[in-house]
C-alpha cells in the first residue's frame, strides 16, 4: 500500500519530499496552524497541493499576483486537480460551496470584501469541505499597515476569515519576513497556540560576505554609489 508520501509525490510528480514540506505537512494533518518563511523556489507550494491531495477537503488560497494564481490554477487542472481562480465577484458561487473545486484560488479583495464570497465562508456546506487556509506573500499583510505607504488594504484583513472559520487551520508562506515580522504576521492571522513555524537560515552558499575598512571618508552617499 502506498505511504502518504508516495501519493502526493506521485499526484505532483515530483521526485521526493524535503524535510520542510513533510514536516508542514504533518502539522496541518494535525490541524496545526503553520508559518513558512523559505527561500523563492524553495517548493512551499507543495505543502498545501500535497495535504489536500491525501483527502477531498477543500483548499482556499489568498494571494496577491493573479499571473501567479492564473498559473498554479492552469497546472493543477492539467495534472486532473479540480482548480479555480475567483475573478470576478460576478461569477457563480454555487459550484464553489458545493464543493466541486479541490483548490480556490482569490484576492483578498473578492473573497473577503465581496459579500457574497465572504459568506460563501458562512455556508454550512462549505464550511464542512474547508480543510485548509492559505496566505501566500503572507509579509504583504504587513506592507498593508503601513500608513505612509498603503499596498491594498483588504490583505491588512486576512485575518477576519479566523472568525469566520474558527476551526480551519492557516497556513502563511513568505520568503521574506524577520523574526519581528514573523510574529507580526502570525498574530495579524490570528494563529493559535503553539502554532508549527518553520524557517530557513539566511546564508546562501553562493554570497560570501565580508567587511573591509576603507582608507577614505565618503561625505556623501552618491560617492558610495560608486562602490555598490
Amino acid at each position: 500500500m502506498a505511504t502518504s508520501g508516495e501519493i502526493i509525490r506521485t499526484k505532483l510528480g515530483i521526485e521526493k519530499l524535503t524535510d520542510f514540506q513533510q514536516q508542514a505537512i504533518n502539522a496541518l494533518s494535525e490541524k496545526r496552524d503553520v508559518f513558512v518563511g523559505t527561500k523563492t523556489g524553495s517548493g512551499k507550494t507543495v505543502i498545501y497541493e500535497g495535504i489536500r491531495i491525501l483527502d477531498e477537503s477543500v483548499t482556499v488560497v489568498l494571494a496577491p499576483l493573479r499571473s501567479i494564481m492564473e498559473e498554479q490554477v492552469e497546472r493543477l487542472n492539467k495534472l486532473n486537480i479540480s482548480a479555480i481562480y475567483i475573478k470576478s465577484s460576478q461569477m457563480h458561487v454555487n459550484d464553489v460551496i458545493a464543493g466541486k473545486f479541490t483548490f480556490i484560488y482569490g484576492s483578498p479583495e473578492i473573497l473577503i470584501d465581496t459579500i457574497k464570497w465572504r459568506e460563501m465562508f458562512r455556508h454550512p456546506l462549505f464550511a464542512r469541505k474547508l480543510g485548509l487556509i492559505v496566505v501566500d506573500e503572507a509579509h504583504t499583510i504587513l506592507q498593508c499597515h503601513n500608513k505612509e505607504e498603503p499596498f491594498r488594504e483588504c490583505f491588512s484583513r486576512v485575518g477576519e476569515l479566523r472568525s469566520l472559520c474558527p476551526a480551519t487551520p492557516v497556513l502563511a508562506l513568505t520568503a521574506t519576513a524577520s523574526p519581528t515580522n514573523r510574529r507580526n504576521i502570525m498574530k495579524s492571522l490570528r494563529f493559535k497556540m503553539t502554532p508549527c513555524v518553520i524557517v530557513d537560515s539566511p546564508d546562501r552558499n553562493n554570497i560570501n560576505i565580508s567587511v573591509k575598512k576603507s582608507q577614505k571618508q565618503f561625505r556623501s552617499g552618491g560617492q558610495f554609489r560608486l562602490y555598490i
